[in-house]
């Protein structure tokens, strides 16, 4: 699914307690010249004050300590931070603020940056601290423009945790949607990959929600930077160049680069607008966006910073991403969950055929005309065949469309017919307009278990209608039986298998694929073996991801990297099993996985330059990215909107109703559905992979069946459990106890 997409900084930071002016009762006096105080509590957690801290050359920078210990958290000396570009030439000059006056809320704060050259450039700084979060609203002006010598400017904040690490390697990084503790997991060249890369600045459109993390990693403490306010803009009086790679300067730009940069100590830090490197995507060194130099031109921009102490990665990644999503309150949708289901089985249906003397779908049709423009089957992942089958077989059956459940039906018997090989795997794909079937492709984990599970609900369904097919059970029970008999003795698969049998790819960060589909085998068919081995995988999958907030290789397409279809896999691996044992610590992982694959959203929408109707207003809003590496995104996160209520109604947790009604409502945005027409010409239509981070369009212009498939399954599933698929009408219709009651017996048929 995926698209085949120095300069010299003094120090901001100095290590140590406060050795500035005491601000807030029980933290002791010392010199300075600030005045007033400052401070808050944050919850169950230590009590914070702003404090002023004298810097060498008069000025004062600003810190965060804790009153019981006067002990500064996080500082920044050099607060005031101006980037110049001088001929072709970046250049910047720090220093501290000339006025600081805490109040009973914050403090407000200015200063005056003077450059070599003569530019001069005045800050306005008010901060508001309530409980653990400080707010930086920061006015940047213009005083004084040096002609022709500087041309453009940025302004940067950046501080650290004051009595952190001196290496970036003792710290676990976190910039959601792209980058989760360290290295480990993302391809060369993605932001992150090189430790040795002294910067580490993104922009903010790069990022499902505008922030970044920097926990460390033994002692607890946590900071988090980002940019609130406003919605990034590009550009002003139509021009949009966000696409070149060039330094580029205008005045209606709006947004950050946000990320860490390890010099001289690990920082957090923004520049407005936007640098982005020192790796940049598209690009073989630094992208630049900047504000012309021009007398009484001013820029406004406001960070959010946020205080923590906590246990481990999981915790921190899944407090602070809540916390930047309440504050962003993404709008829930609602309302479009029957007819975006209608529209999408009515799609597959009106697509399915023997295009080449057998039933299928066609690979992709091109967007906005809808035509057909490559016949292949994938019997998953990005084909969904199986799967399709099986909703158009659910859809027909359940509306007495006898000619849509044959479609399905034929589309589920192509597979169980032609695509076994003698040792119980399948063949995964065919093309052409005579049946070819790829020799080359190896069994990939992912894209059988895929396949098997559509094949698996459509056993099921019969079954429970006292109508067993016979042929589908056997096609199941033998490839279930080739996994329980080559699974490793530590419980783990590995990525592929050859059609021999042998193993092809060995990486073992795929066992959680199948782990469904062995459980909801051992409820079809009632035989042990299945479920031991679902719990047996399940055992090695907690013990290599449990606590890493990580999850590396969910695809078939991309290598063994961190992406978000790794985590949707996940909750799938945990939820079967708990359906089956209740036992709380499958419960656990399901949770830690959805924490961290619902920081794959796009939770925020921005304006987008283009004709597409499904992108102008809000953006990405609903999407999804795909993995590390690229800032593609797509729909796929849909998929998990009924794991999502499901999992608020296992724990009472009201955030996972929250995402379950955006995922089931609002994601739907981009498809077009009566209502939302967006110009594809037939409903049902939503576009694959696209990338949105430039503030302009880019895509790959088709609809592949699995793009439906990921908005119908969900749907279906809340429709089979709760009797609706539409949230608010499930409850509108049931009770709080019936719901818990329903969703707990949903795991458990045969």
């Amino acid at each position: 699914m995926a698209p085949p997409p120095e300069v010299a900084r003094r120090s901001v930071l100095v290590a140590g307690t406060v050795t500035g002016t005491a601000l807030a009762t029980g933290l002791p006096a010392g010199p300075g010249s600030a005045t007033g105080s400052a401070h808050a509590a944050s919850g169950d957690g230590p009590a914070y004050a702003l404090v002023a801290e004298p810097a060498d050359d008069g000025t004062q920078g600003i810190a965060v300590a804790e009153t019981a210990t006067g002990t500064a958290v996080v500082r920044s000396l050099a607060p005031l931070q101006i980037m110049v570009r001088i001929g072709d030439t970046p250049a910047e000059t720090s220093t501290g603020y000339t006025s600081l006056e805490i109040t009973e809320t914050g403090a407000e704060a200015s200063g005056v940056v003077s450059t070599p050259a003569g530019g001069r450039y005045r800050f306005d700084d008010r901060y508001t601290l309530d409980g653990a979060a400080l707010t930086l609203d920061r006015t940047v002006t213009v005083e004084h423009a040096v002609d022709l010598k500087e041309t453009c400017f940025n302004s940067r904040f950046a501080l650290g945790i004051a009595d952190g690490a001196a290496e970036l390697a003792d710290y676990d990084v976190l910039y959601p949607g792209m980058w989760y503790g360290d290295s480990t997991g993302l391809p060369e060249g993605a932001i992150g990959s090189d430790p040795e890369d002294t910067y580490f600045y993104v922009k903010e459109t790069r990022l499902t929600l505008p922030f970044v993390l920097l926990p460390q990693r033994d002692g607890g403490r946590t900071v988090t930077l980002g940019r609130i306010g406003d919605p990034p803009a590009t550009g002003r009086d139509g021009v949009v160049q966000e696409n070149a790679r060039t330094w580029w300067i205008n005045e209606g730009i709006r947004y950050a680069g946000l990320g860490v940069q390890r010099t001289p100590e690990p920082q957090l830090a923004c520049v407005y607008p936007a640098f982005e490197g020192e790796k940049a995507y598209g690009s073989d060194s630094w992208v630049r966006r900047s504000h012309p130099v021009v007398e009484g031109f001013s820029h406004q921009y406001t960070l959010l910073l946020r205080l923590g102490v906590h246990e481990g990665r999981p915790s921190a990644g899944r407090e602070n991403w809540r916390a930047y999503w309440d504050h962003f309150a993404p709008p829930p949708g609602g309302g479009s969950a029957e007819p975006v289901h209608a529209a999408g089985v009515a799609l597959l249906g009106r697509l399915t055929r023997d295009y080449n003397g057998h039933p299928g779908l066609p690979f992709s049709c091109q967007l906005p005309h809808g035509r057909p423009d490559a016949i292949s089957y994938v019997m998953g992942f990005i084909g969904q065949q199986a799967p399709a089958g099986y909703q158009m077989l659910r859809a027909g059956l359940l509306s007495g469309d006898a000619e849509l459940a044959a479609k399905g039906r034929s589309v589920i018997d192509f597979w169980v017919t032609e695509s076994p090989l003698d040792n119980g795997l399948p063949r995964l794909w065919a093309d052409g307009d005579e049946l070819r079937w790829r020799e080359w492709y190896p069994v990939f984990i992912r894209v059988a278990a895929d396949g098997m599970d559509g094949v698996l609900d459509a056993a099921r369904l019969m079954r429970r209608r006292g109508e067993p097919v016979r042929a589908w059970e056997r096609y199941l029970t033998t490839f279930g039986d080739f996994l329980v008999d080559n699974q490793s003795e530590d419980g783990s698969f590995p990525r592929a298998y050859g059609w021999d049998g042998t193993i092809e790819s060995p990486e073992k960060t795929n066992t959680s694929h199948p782990i469904r589909f062995l459980a909801h085998l051992h409820l079809c068919t009632g035989k042990e073996r299945y479920l031991r081995a679902a719990l047996r995988a399940g055992r090695f999958h907690r013990e290599q991801t449990r606590g890493t907030f990580r999850f590396i290789g969910g695809t078939a397409d991309n290598p063994n990297v961190v992406d978000k279809e790794a985590g949707g896999m996940a909750p799938h691996a945990a939820l079967a099993p708990y359906d089956v044992t209740q036992d709380d610590g499958w419960l656990a992982d399901a949770r830690e996985a959805a924490d961290f694959t619902e920081t794959w959203i796009l939770a925020r929408g921005w304006p987008v330059a283009t004709e597409r109707a499904a992108y102008r207003e809000d953006g990405p809003l609903g999407l999804s990215l795909i993995a590390a590496g690229h800032s593609g995104m797509d729909n796929w996160i849909t998929y998990e909107g009924a794991n999502f209520y499901r999992l608020h109604l296992f724990t009472g947790d009201e955030h996972y109703r929250e995402v379950a009604r955006l995922l089931t409502g609002t994601a739907h945005r981009t498809t077009q559905y009566p209502g939302n027409d967006l110009g594809y010409g037939e409903d049902g239509r939503c576009e694959e992979a696209i990338s949105l981070t430039d503030m302009t369009y880019s895509g790959v212009g088709t609809w592949p069946p699995w793009v439906t498939v990921a908005q119908v399954e969900p749907l279906s599933q809340l429709q089979d459990i709760f009797g609706e698929m539409d949230i608010e009408t499930i409850e509108d219709r049931l009770g709080a106890e019936q719901r818990r009651e329903r969703n707990r017996r949903a795991g458990q048929r045969p």
